[in-house]
Parts: structure tokens; sequence; C-alpha cells
């Protein structure tokens, strides 16, 4: 009968034992898991941050060069009328020489 308890008690320590490993090894396995999930969300976040400042920078390029065209016809458009201006002036120009020199 001591025997039986005996035997009883070291079946328990070993079960004991066994499920304290067993333990031991779920918990280290959640840590794994739980790091390679955190190592996951972190590459998502950057790669999502890297894809959302990409964004705002082909935005702004072309709101740059939206902006820059504009500019450069408004630059067009004055440079054609000064032309224009400075041929009517020239224009008026000879014809005054011209009136000088047969007066």
């Amino acid at each position: 009968m001591i025997g039986d308890t005996i035997r009883a008690v070291k079946e328990a320590e070993a079960k004991a034992d066994s499920l304290l490993d067993e333990a031991k090894a779920q918990a280290q396995q959640l840590l794994k898991d739980a790091e390679s999930q955190a190592q996951s969300a972190a590459a998502q976040a950057k790669t999502a941050a890297a894809d959302a400042a990409k964004q705002l920078l082909d935005a702004a390029k072309a709101k740059n060069e939206t902006v820059f065209a504009q500019a450069d016809a408004d630059a067009q458009a004055q440079a054609k009328k000064l032309r224009e201006g400075a041929a009517q002036k020239e224009d008026e120009a000879v014809k005054r020489v011209i009136q000088a020199i047969l007066s």
C-alpha cells in the first residue's frame, strides 16, 4: 500500500514535470509567434508608411508640374504680348523715320 502511494506520487510528479515542460514549450512558442507577428506588423506599417509617403511625393510632384506648366504658359503669353507691342512700336518708328527723311 505504501508502495502504491509512492508509485502514485512519483507518477503524479512525472506527469506534473511533463505538464510543466509542455507549458514551458507552449510559452516559448507563444513568445516566438508574438515576436513574429510583431515583426510582420512592423514591416507592414513601414511599407504602408512608405507607400503613403510615395503617394504624397507623387501628388506634390504632379502639383509642382502643373504650377510650373501654368507659369510657363503665362510667361510665354506675356512674352508674346511684349513682342507684338515691340513690333508695333518698331513699325511706328520706321514710319516716323521715313516721314522725317521725306519731310
